[in-house]
């Protein structure tokens, strides 16, 4: 039974990373096309939460006796990571609208007008967005 819960504990963490590694632009998750797979894990994350959820309770009163320390060491880490990746390193918690936008002049921008491109996001008007290529 110890097994299940480690599996439960490990299957988690390793669930909620991936889901949001999948969706976030960190390195190299651009490389390839994993939308349609994140929006699968998106749907199912209660199934599959639910379904680690009771495996590690299933297998919890067993670890505990056998390794008191070690079990409470993982709960809290795994709850640490969930906590981590669903409030800290979510979408939702990182990219804010801005507050101001502040339009300049022509005659005080720096960006040379090679680098900017017009962009079009949904409903929204366009907009301008200056890129320096390094």
């Amino acid at each position: 039974m110890p097994t299940l819960f480690i599996l439960g504990l490990v299957g988690l963490a390793g669930f909620e990373v991936v889901s949001v590694s999948f969706i976030m632009p960190l390195p190299g998750s651009q490389r390839h096309e994993t939308l349609t797979l994140a929006w699968g894990l998106f749907t199912a994350r209660w199934v599959v939460r639910g379904v680690l959820g009771l495996s590690t309770l299933a297998g919890v009163r067993r670890a505990w006796a056998r390794w008191r320390g070690l079990t409470a060491v993982g709960l809290v880490a795994t709850v640490a990571v969930v906590a981590t990746v669903n409030l800290v390193l979510s979408a939702d918690a990182m990219f804010h609208p801005p507050k101001v936008v502040a339009f300049e002049p022509r005659a005080s921008n720096r960006v040379d007008e090679s680098a900017v491109v017009m962009v079009r996001a949904g409903r929204t008007p366009l907009r301008f967005v200056g890129c320096r290529a390094r």
